[in-house]
């Protein structure tokens, strides 16, 4: 796979994990808040009480930045990318923090997938705000390091 094609690859998971979270908090926050991952799991549920005001606001948070990445792959936009990955970075970096510090209510197996599930979607955009702030997509010709 070429370079685009793993930033591609990386925004249209970012896509899917914001339409999961977003669709299922913003129109059904009373189950997100109870039963979010799924699998019999319940992550937000043990973290305090619920509050529709807030898991909604997360769903439509979640549903933006779906649209803002779901964008950036489309049109590989360098610039949409950047903005894109270090704005979700100044969300993504203190929900993990908030999260590491309140894991001890989780059972053990949750506080690893939860935290590991939180550090990937931090990695994905770190990683797709630096190579494409060192160098635009091969389709941006003016970008383009020299053969």
């Amino acid at each position: 796979m070429d370079r685009d094609a793993w930033v591609k690859a990386g925004l249209w998971f970012l896509v899917v994990q914001g339409l999961f979270v977003g669709v299922w908090a913003l129109f059904f926050p009373s189950n997100f808040f109870t039963g979010f991952p799924g699998y019999g799991r319940t992550w937000v549920s043990p973290l305090g009480d619920f509050n529709e005001h807030l898991v909604t606001d997360v769903g439509g948070f979640n549903l933006a930045f779906a649209f803002l990445f779901g964008w950036a792959a489309v049109t590989l936009d360098r610039k949409v990318i950047v903005a894109g990955s270090l704005a979700f970075l100044l969300y993504a970096l203190p929900h993990l923090s908030y999260h590491l510090a309140h894991s001890s209510a989780l059972e053990p197996l949750d506080r690893v997938l939860q935290n590991g599930s939180l550090l990937v979607v931090i990695v994905i955009p770190g990683l797709l705000a630096w190579t494409s702030w060192k160098r635009g997509p091969a389709s941006e010709p003016s970008d383009r390091e020299p053969s």
